[in-house]
């Protein structure tokens, strides 16, 4: 038997924001390496939702638009600076 991709049985989405990450993880971004980065608070949510037992899905932040988000009731959004201010004033 094929596990084929036919549609998502999740109703939970979360956003990678891969934009903010490449920015925080920069060598010239000057963060302290104690300091809580985009991706702790990704992996941080990713094991919340797995401990919880949800279904998800992550969604890049290329394919923010209505057609790819009408299937999910929730959009979760960790640590998202570069999307979301691009998004509202679009």
């Amino acid at each position: 038997m094929h596990f084929r991709n036919r549609r998502t049985i999740a109703d939970v989405a979360v956003l990678y924001p891969q934009r903010t990450v490449a920015f925080y993880s920069r060598p010239e971004s000057k963060r302290p390496r104690y300091r809580c980065g985009p991706i702790d608070y990704l992996q941080g949510l990713y094991y919340a939702l797995l401990e919880g037992r949800f279904f998800f899905d992550l969604v890049h932040e290329g394919n923010l638009d209505a057609a790819n988000l009408k299937k999910y009731r929730v959009l979760l959004l960790p640590f998202c600076l570069t999307c979301v201010s691009e998004r509202s004033s679009a």
